[in-house]
C-alpha cells in the first residue's frame, strides 16, 4: 500500500512539473513571437531611453572615439547598412545594444532607430532575456525570417561575422597563453570566417547595402583581465561584468569607411571573399597604429 501511495505521488509530481514546464514553455516562445510580430525594430522608446544608454555606456563601457563619432554622423541613413562588430568577444552585447541605442556620443537617431542586432538563437531561448532584447532591436539568427522581415522594412543590421566560432575562440584564449603582444603593439584576435561562410558579403551585396567595419580594441583584454585576475567562471562574466564594471577599463571602439557592396555579385565565391578581404584589411587598418590583428 505504502509503495502505491509513493508511486502515486510521484507520478502525480511528474506530471505537474512537465506540465508546468510545458507551459512555461509555450507562453515565453508565445510572448517572444508575439513581440517580434508586433515590434520588428523593438520599441524606439526604449531603444532611446536612459536603460539602453546605461548599459551601452556605464555598464559595458562602450565609447566611440572622436573621429568615429564624425563618420557616424557623416553616413547616409537612406542607405542599408551592415555593421560588422569584430571580435566576438564578452561585450559585444553592449556594443550591439550601443549601436541601436542613439545618443549625443553614440549613433545618430535616424540610423540607430532603423537598426536591428542579428542575435544568436540561444540568446532567445532565455526567459525575459530574450523578450528584453527582441524589444530592443534584436532579431534572431536562426530562423532566418525576421531578419529577412526586418530588411524587408528598410532596416540597417549589425552582426558579429565570426559568430559563435568566435565567441569560443575567446572563452578558449582566457585560459591559454595566446600572443598579447607583437612588439609594443597588443595583438587583437579575430575569427575570420573562411569557406564559403560569409553570410554577411552576401546579404549586404544582395541589398546593395554599405558595410561599416567597427573594431573594439579592448574587448579581448575586458575578457582577460576578469577572467585571469578575479578567476571568475567564463559563462559567468557577463554577469560579472556587471558586478565589477567600475574595475573593468573603458571599451574603445573605432568605426572604419563605409564598403559599398553593390557592386559585387552575391552569387560569385570569388566576389564575396573579395569583399570579406576588403572588410578584414579595414579593421586591420583600424587597429593601426597601436595596436595588431591577427586572424585566426
Amino acid at each position: 500500500m505504502l509503495a502505491v501511495l509513493v508511486f502515486l505521488f510521484c507520478w502525480a509530481t511528474a506530471k505537474w512539473a512537465v506540465g508546468s514546464l510545458v507551459l512555461t514553455v509555450f507562453v515565453h516562445f508565445a510572448s517572444l513571437l508575439a513581440c517580434m510580430f508586433t515590434f520588428p525594430f523593438g520599441i524606439a522608446a526604449l531603444r532611446t531611453s536612459r536603460f539602453a544608454s546605461f548599459i551601452g555606456r556605464r555598464l559595458a563601457r562602450v565609447n566611440f572615439d572622436d573621429e568615429s563619432l564624425k563618420l557616424l554622423r557623416a553616413l547616409d541613413p537612406a542607405k542599408r547598412k551592415v555593421f560588422v562588430v569584430e571580435p566576438h568577444g564578452a561585450n559585444t552585447l553592449g556594443m550591439a545594444l550601443t549601436i541601436g541605442a542613439p545618443g549625443v556620443d553614440s549613433m545618430p537617431e535616424e540610423l540607430a532607430t532603423r537598426c536591428v542586432v542579428v542575435a544568436h538563437w540561444l540568446l532567445f531561448c532565455v526567459p525575459f532575456v530574450a523578450q528584453l532584447f527582441s524589444l530592443c532591436g534584436a532579431v534572431c539568427c536562426r530562423p532566418n525570417f525576421f531578419l529577412y522581415r526586418a530588411l524587408t522594412k528598410g532596416a540597417h543590421f549589425a552582426l558579429c561575422p565570426s559568430g559563435m566560432e568566435g565567441k569560443n575562440a575567446t572563452l578558449r584564449r582566457c585560459n591559454q597563453e595566446s600572443r598579447r603582444y607583437i612588439g609594443d603593439k597588443r595583438v587583437i584576435h579575430i575569427t575570420r570566417r573562411n569557406n564559403g561562410q560569409l553570410g554577411f558579403c552576401s546579404l549586404a551585396a544582395r541589398n546593395k547595402a554599405e558595410i561599416i567595419p567597427i573594431l573594439s580594441v579592448d574587448e579581448d583584454s575586458a575578457y582577460w583581465m576578469v577572467c585571469r585576475w578575479l578567476h571568475l567562471p567564463q559563462l559567468v562574466y557577463p554577469m560579472g561584468s556587471f558586478l565589477f564594471f567600475p574595475f573593468l577599463e573603458e571599451m574603445k571602439v573605432r568605426v572604419g569607411q563605409p564598403i559599398d557592396a553593390s557592386h559585387y555579385n552575391s552569387k560569385s565565391n570569388a566576389d564575396m571573399h573579395a569583399l570579406a578581404d576588403h572588410v578584414y584589411d579595414s579593421l586591420k587598418e583600424l587597429a593601426r597604429p597601436d595596436y595588431c590583428v591577427l586572424f585566426e
